[in-house]
């Protein structure tokens, strides 16, 4: 399978490595600066590909979609910066995004109730991450918000704070549980894990700096999907993606208020 990888920064370049120890032949194609690995073709125009991976900065999401069309992709998060274009159709049947914690061995789905709870918390040092430029923390930091949403169920957000560059977040889910989420950039600092409540029982568990395996096991899912025809569980759908921006856009009204 031929496999284009827009965008050659960091995380373009970890789907690339990987997607190559998977089998896959990679072409590169980077709008902004040409900078590939060595054993990755580079082109200088959009290129012609079976599937896509799109690892641009996420203002440029839209448009790089729209050019895939309903060939296979696979899109970084956060889906786009402000309010979503109308290229981001929700029943796109192989369209993946990014979520790669939800590859994480320690975490999974659970029957829940209206009994249920969670809290997510990720404090990091946004500065200490390998790529050049981000978005503000409830947007980079967005996994913790797909983990609620994946493992309790869609919901709305009922509160929100922001106090500089921490947000918390209180979402109600339609299944009647609670998450509450807490984010956070603060310098020299890895705190990120999380807690699943249901009845007497509780699950913890905690995210390491390094999450190498979770992107091997996130582009493994995405080439199985493609065989399958279908986004393959645990991937994150394009229509569970939009269902992350929904909370971003809710808990900034909230905190506005």
């Amino acid at each position: 399978m031929t496999l284009a990888i827009i965008g050659m920064g960091s995380i373009g370049t970890r789907h690339a490595r990987n997607a190559l120890a998977l089998g896959c032949e990679v072409i590169g194609y980077d709008p902004y600066t040409r900078n590939c690995l060595a054993d990755v073709p580079y082109v200088e125009t959009w290129p012609d590909a079976e599937a896509y991976v799109i690892a641009t900065p996420a203002s440029d999401h839209a448009a790089s979609l729209a050019r895939v069309g309903r060939k296979p992709v696979l899109i970084e998060k956060p889906l786009f910066g402000a309010s979503p274009p109308s290229c981001f159709v929700s029943d796109h049947p192989l369209a993946m995004v990014g979520y790669n914690l939800r590859f994480h061995p320690h975490i999974g789905r659970a029957a829940v109730g209206p009994h249920a709870s969670a809290q997510f918390w990720c404090h990091v040092d946004l500065a200490a991450w390998p790529g050049l430029s981000y978005g503000d923390t409830l947007s980079e930091c967005s996994h913790e918000i797909d983990l609620a949403l994946w493992m309790l169920g869609p919901g709305r957000v009922t509160d929100a704070t922001c106090d500089g560059a921490t947000w918390e977040l209180r979402i109600g889910h339609d299944s009647g549980a609670t998450s509450s989420i807490s984010l956070g950039d603060h310098p020299q600092t890895h705190h990120r894990g999380g807690c699943l409540t249901v009845g007497a029982h509780r699950h913890w568990w905690t995210i390491p700096p390094t999450v190498d395996q979770t992107y091997i096991d996130e582009m493994a899912c995405f080439l199985r999907s493609i065989q399958a025809g279908r986004m393959l569980q645990p991937a994150c759908t394009l229509a569970e993606g939009l269902a992350v921006m929904a909370i971003i856009d809710q808990a900034r009204e909230a905190a506005a208020r």
